[in-house]
């Protein structure tokens, strides 16, 4: 049932990455020709002679959708809800630009001919060049945009929200010759669009998507998040004193008091308010609660606050810096640290709040 169900996708992912690792890891681009290009008589040989490792890469992702799907049963019995994150973009060396080329924008040999990122703004001043292959959108409404409905509702079945990662992307994206060093030498080109949610909506129906508008957003962005109905985010530590008046926060948006990219709550408090501001020896806890109730007593519809500001730890604990490859994604919670007055709290804030039962927009 599984292979059959998910047969779209999982043989070519098998055998992308038993022809990986037969091919010492190198990206598909640099495999032998025939197997780059996907010669059918070179993939039926290696088919065969790689069988063994073909069935194992099943065997895993059976694995792991039997696991997830136990996981969200056990969660959803005690009324939580998953949510997940879609990147805008794939990698250059995937299974998707290896069965799908004329989707991207490659060159002859399979390697970007412009790639993504964010042209200069308050995280990098070069901006952010991410270094992935761009869509080819033309060929992508040609097809109805078949290869998104697919992903959407892929991870649709894993979980029941989705966070679309670079919203601004689907109005406009910032196109960087593949060739070029930083990210500001790119331009703004135009996206799909509000086609690309309509025939997303007409494939799947209901749209159970969480718009990432952050960043450099126009009112054209704005205007494209409206007319599809979707929640934005805000984020505590991008807001003013005066934006933070609760009456201002907007039912259709997450409120988050900072981001996988953002300094850990403690360490923003830290860095960036001004020490004769804010009183001496205050306890990181203290200040991270405070600015939790806030938005937890906001008018905004969900928030969503990263571990590390529940447990008001400082820019150690960092999950990101943007821009950086080295250093990220390191942390791990420390044993024991989900205590009982923790508990508590979160508790206390979600009744007098009346979150405590919310469970959808």
């Amino acid at each position: 049932q599984f292979l059959a169900e998910y047969d779209y996708w999982l043989e070519d992912y098998c055998l992308y990455q038993a022809l990986k690792k037969y091919h010492g890891g190198l990206p598909w681009q640099e495999w032998e020709k025939n197997a780059a290009y996907r010669d059918k008589e070179t993939l039926l040989k290696f088919s065969q002679a790689l069988a063994g490792e073909i069935a194992y890469h099943r065997f895993l992702q059976y694995t792991f959708f039997a696991q997830w799907a136990n996981l969200r049963m056990h969660a959803r019995a005690k009324g939580i809800n998953f949510i997940g994150d879609l990147p805008l973009y794939v990698a250059a060396d995937s299974c998707d630009t290896w069965v799908h080329r004329d989707l991207f924008e490659l060159d002859a040999a399979g390697w970007p001919l412009k790639v993504g990122g964010v042209p200069p703004d308050y995280f990098n001043q070069d901006g952010q060049l991410w270094g992935n292959p761009l869509y080819c959108w033309n060929k992508m409404a040609e097809e109805k945009f078949s290869w998104w409905t697919k992903r959407i509702r892929q991870a649709l079945q894993l979980t029941d929200y989705l966070r679309l990662d670079h919203f601004r992307g689907f109005e406009a994206y910032w196109e960087i010759p593949a060739a070029a060093r930083t990210a500001a030498s790119g331009r703004w080109i135009k996206g799909p669009g509000k086609e690309f949610f309509a025939a997303m909506a007409k494939e799947l129906g209901s749209l159970p998507l969480i718009a990432e508008d952050l960043g450099m957003i126009t009112p054209e962005v704005k205007v494209l998040k409206e007319i599809c109905g979707l929640p934005g985010m805000k984020v505590l530590q991008f807001l003013t004193a005066e934006s933070l008046d609760q009456k201002r926060q907007s039912a259709q948006e997450v409120y988050y008091t900072g981001t996988h990219d953002n300094d850990t709550l403690w360490g923003w408090y830290q860095n960036n308010i001004i020490a004769g501001l804010r009183p001496q020896n205050l306890n990181p806890q203290t200040v991270c609660r405070d600015f939790i109730k806030t938005l937890y007593k906001s008018n905004s519809a969900w928030v969503i606050i990263p571990l590390q500001d529940i447990l008001g730890l400082d820019s150690a604990s960092r999950m990101n810096i943007p821009g950086t490859a080295a250093g990220n994604w390191g942390f791990r919670m420390a044993a024991g640290s989900l205590t009982a007055d923790i508990a508590s709290f979160l508790m206390e804030a979600s009744l007098q709040s009346g979150r405590a039962a919310v469970t959808s927009f």
